[in-house]
């Protein structure tokens, strides 16, 4: 039987597994949908009242300290926690294992309400190091507003961890609540409070939002918490493999956050709005992934636990495979479309009030170079659930180390030309040889990576997606000529004639192309509708 016949079969066999991840991934990115289009509208007002200005900058800056630490602690915990509680739970039972969970929300309860303490006591000195830019008033705002975000961190630690914990009981909607209740709390603040004490607001919904975010997760859980102990037991087994899958972990995630530090360093020596034109460019590219391959990451792990703790490694290939296609097959058009209509894109949703021209070609710059990197962006929690699935943190952690070095080179080599692109162009290349080297690396753990049947399906995909930008970048030209429209609706009729036109050539030539992923989506999205269908009756 060749490669290509026993990946399809191997496809076929997995189909009803690919529905349930589908129907998992479906009701979280509905949800993460709602929620970045919440904080796109949150940034438009942001723009709108503030532009780039010196405020929106220390608002950037304080806020990256904040998701620095819960990103920091949801990368520790995800990896090491969650595939070690559904082992566990799967050798003792229910009521055992919710020994191993008391212990690790009372240990990190403690841990991290230090942590707070000593950052809010300190916090002048890590704006100082973070953006030694920053000067009289743009510092003294960033200290203030940081100061009330991390008030609310704590709290926000521990919904991490519940929301882990409904995580393994695959309730990965009621586990995004946390985010979905900070969003709102966040927007409300700015909105409401705008006018009475300016971008505080914004900080006094977030750190409002992050209190109550725990207690919907506690809710959720309601029918658990009476197996809670109120203790802490470091002689437990799966607490000393969690510590001892923590430590690579440890060096990689500080890589990893230390990145965003590293970003604000160096573009709080560039021009006033630098670090808000990275930040809105970013945001871009943010909200597509984070929107389908951040939710498909959370759902895969558990399923990916559950075949690695069956050491059935052929299967999880069979498994693995296809998503990663299939998000190739996603991501690739909308990053070539976003690319090719990236002015009209920012202009439409961002040039108003105080973000005028100057605020636009800035966050043009940074969208030029992130736009390219959103497939690499994509495929990297994918490739990252899969090792930690099979309990290794080691390498996700060395190649942590190799990323942040390679982009902080990347970052000095060009930043004398193309100033804060240079560190978007970082991020897009250091993250892309990040994902080469972690797919081949794979071969030590499952021997088949259908390496030529990946390496046609990618080159027919540059094809389609070098064609499909071609035609759009002459399609905008013709476009502009024709028509003469108001600024917004120029702008919004030339994205979506656009947008629809890029699609639209790429879903013809991967048909003619006989793209197989092609029939795995519509057969997968076939199967999800006739359950939703019969769910709804």
């Amino acid at each position: 039987m060749t490669q290509r016949d026993s990946t399809t079969q191997a496809t076929v066999h997995n189909e009803g597994l690919f529905t349930k991840i589908a129907k998992a991934t479906g009701g979280m990115t509905i949800v993460l949908t709602s929620i970045k289009i919440l904080g796109f509208i949150e940034k438009q007002v942001l723009a709108y009242f503030f532009g780039t200005g010196y405020q929106v900058d220390a608002y950037f800056v304080g806020f990256s300290l904040m998701k620095v630490f819960w990103d920091f602690l949801r990368g520790l915990m995800s990896p090491s926690y969650l595939p070690t509680l559904i082992g566990f739970r799967g050798q003792v039972g229910e009521e055992k294992s919710w020994e191993f969970t008391s212990t690790i929300l009372n240990l990190m309860t403690v841990v991290f309400v230090l942590i707070i303490g000593l950052a809010l006591l300190f916090t002048s000195q890590l704006i100082h190091l973070v953006a030694p830019g920053f000067q009289s008033e743009r510092f003294e705002v960033a200290v203030g507003l940081t100061r009330l975000m991390l008030t609310g961190a704590g709290f926000f630690a521990i919904a991490i961890i519940t929301g882990l914990t409904l995580n393994s009981y695959k309730r990965f909607l009621l586990a995004l609540m946390d985010d979905v209740v900070f969003k709102i709390s966040g927007f409300l603040g700015l909105v409401l409070l705008l006018r009475y004490i300016g971008i505080y607001g914004l900080a006094w919904g977030i750190a409002i939002g992050s209190w109550i975010a725990p207690v919907l997760h506690l809710i959720g859980l309601r029918q658990y918490l009476p197996f809670y102990k109120f203790r802490i037991n470091l002689r437990l087994e799966p607490v000393r493999k969690m510590f001892r899958l923590m430590l690579p972990l440890l060096v990689g995630i500080s890589c990893i956050e230390s990145r965003r530090l590293i970003d604000n360093f160096f573009a709080s020596k560039l021009i006033i709005g630098s670090i808000s034109a990275l930040t809105f460019g970013y945001k871009l590219i943010e909200f597509t992934y984070v929107a389908i391959a951040e939710p498909l990451a959370v759902v895969v792990l558990p399923y990916f636990s559950d075949l690695a703790l069956q050491k059935d490694h052929a299967k999880l290939t069979a498994t693995l495979m296809p998503i990663l296609r299939t998000v190739v097959l996603i991501f690739t058009p909308l990053a070539g479309c976003l690319f090719a209509l990236r002015y009209p894109v920012v202009r439409l949703l961002f040039e108003r009030g105080e973000f005028d021209a100057t605020s636009t070609n800035l966050t043009v710059m940074a969208l030029t170079f992130y736009a390219p990197g959103l497939v690499s962006f994509a495929l990297d929690v994918i490739l990252l659930r899969c090792y930690f699935s099979l309990s290794d943190t080691l390498t996700p952690a060395i190649m942590e180390v190799v990323t942040i070095v390679t982009h902080v080179t990347v970052i000095w080599l060009f930043i004398g030309t193309l100033d804060h692109g240079s560190i978007a162009l970082a991020f897009t290349f250091s993250k892309t040889l990040k994902v080469v080297i972690l797919f081949a690396l794979l071969r030590r753990k499952i021997e088949d990576l259908h390496l030529r049947h990946n390496l046609w399906f990618l080159g027919k995909i540059a094809l389609t997606v070098m064609i499909m930008i071609g035609i759009l970048s002459g399609y905008q030209q013709i476009f502009l000529r024709i028509f003469d429209f108001p600024a917004f609706l120029l702008n919004a009729a030339l994205i979506v004639s656009g947008g629809c036109l890029g699609i639209g050539i790429f879903l013809i030539s991967v048909f003619v192309m006989k793209i197989e992923e092609v029939h795995l989506i519509l057969q997968t999205s076939k199967q999800f509708l006739t359950s939703f269908r019969k769910s709804a009756q």
